[in-house]
């Protein structure tokens, strides 16, 4: 956390960062009417519309509105979870930052819906595809109840024979079919798409998908698929698709980008500014 405190020592500081941030080169727009000037507002780095007199704190409309603890504590979390890609538990983080594991949770998530705003770049180039089976930690005694099975869809881009950027999605059921919905949003229609064929799917997925092939096995995307199902089977101890999805945010965050820890803690702050 050195480079941290080296930046943000006290909730002014976040203030004022995030009033940068969320009005970069002093713009302004007003919420409640789309006036574009301003005076200083009440509270710290607030700002007063000229018109309506609506005065919007610098958190109205991001992810840190109504905190339950102090803006420096946020910020921390949000810096934790930015430049460590090993995981971060809520029992872990709560008990760092004296919060309630709750309360962390909530927070946590929307660090990870943040994460997943970020990824909007197709993959392109040859793109791996599959749909597996991850079987999650359960929250009931092993011997009562066997562990939930949910499945994700999974993509990758193969550069140079090692895996590129990724994603995936949670899905209903274990069949090809459930590649479309990861296909159309993050995969580039011009992508060379493989994927391994099931019989009955494959006519429906060829006719949908000109660029689209089927092979027997795909060693590259399953090491990789084992790495995510591993991250999920550790992190995620939720079984609906929202919780699942937010996990996979996190770890493809890390996975597709590689920012210094003070540019990848800026971004992620910068995706937390942007309306709810």
């Amino acid at each position: 956390m050195l480079t941290f405190v080296k930046h943000l020592k006290t909730d002014e500081d976040c203030y004022k960062l995030l009033s940068k941030i969320k009005w970069p080169g002093r713009q302004f727009i007003c919420a409640k009417c789309g006036n574009t000037t301003y005076h200083k507002g009440r509270s710290p780095y607030s700002r007063r519309c000229n018109r309506c007199k609506y005065d919007e704190s610098v958190t109205a409309g991001t992810m840190f509105n109504k905190l339950k603890f102090p803006i420096l504590t946020a910020f921390k979390i949000v810096y934790r979870m930015a430049t460590t890609d090993t995981g971060n538990s809520s029992k872990a983080l709560a008990e760092e930052f004296g919060i309630q594991k709750n309360t962390c949770l909530a927070f946590k998530h929307k660090i990870q819906q943040a994460m997943g705003a970020m990824q909007h770049e197709r993959l392109t180039g040859d793109v791996q595809m599959c749909v597996g089976n991850v079987r999650k930690r359960s929250s009931q005694i092993p011997f009562w109840e066997p562990d939930p099975v949910v499945y994700i869809a999974i993509a990758v881009e193969v550069r140079n024979g090692k895996p590129g950027r990724g994603f995936a999605i949670p899905v209903e059921k274990e069949e090809i079919a459930a590649l479309i919905p990861l296909i159309d949003r993050y995969v580039n229609p011009d992508a060379r798409i493989q994927t391994v064929g099931q019989y009955g799917f494959m006519t429906k997925m060829k006719k949908r998908y000109k660029n689209i092939s089927f092979v027997q096995y795909l060693p590259l995307l399953y090491e990789h698929f084992l790495v995510v199902k591993n991250w999920v089977s550790k992190e995620c101890g939720n079984t609906t698709s929202d919780y699942l999805q937010c996990f996979l945010n996190e770890f493809y965050y890390h996975f597709n980008h590689h920012y210094t820890d003070w540019k990848s803690f800026v971004n992620l702050i910068r995706a937390m500014a942007k309306p709810e």
